[in-house]
């Protein structure tokens, strides 16, 4: 019995294999399918939404914090730059 589970486990995971965006509502549904209280399945779906969306916002404002800096050393540089040429004109 166990190795017949074992076997349909790796036919579905070989076939589907690209639907990676797929499962992340198999946790909602293996919880639904386990404890049957569909109030405990929205929770936990809400709720791994609101961490990834979390996450996603964090990675977002690094990565703006970082070309901002990235960006106000090249326009520093520049100002540095025109000054001297500036003082040698006249």
């Amino acid at each position: 019995m166990i190795f017949k589970k074992i076997i349909i486990v790796l036919i579905f995971t070989t076939f589907l294999n690209g639907c990676i965006q797929n499962t992340a509502l198999l946790g909602p549904f293996y919880t639904f399918g386990t404890t049957g209280s569909a109030l405990q399945t929205g929770l936990s779906y809400g709720t791994n939404k609101t961490v990834q969306k979390i996450q996603e916002m964090k990675k977002d404002k690094e990565l703006k914090e970082k070309n901002n800096s990235n960006l106000n050393e090249f326009l520093e540089a520049r100002i540095a730059e025109t000054r001297k040429k500036l003082k040698n004109i006249k």
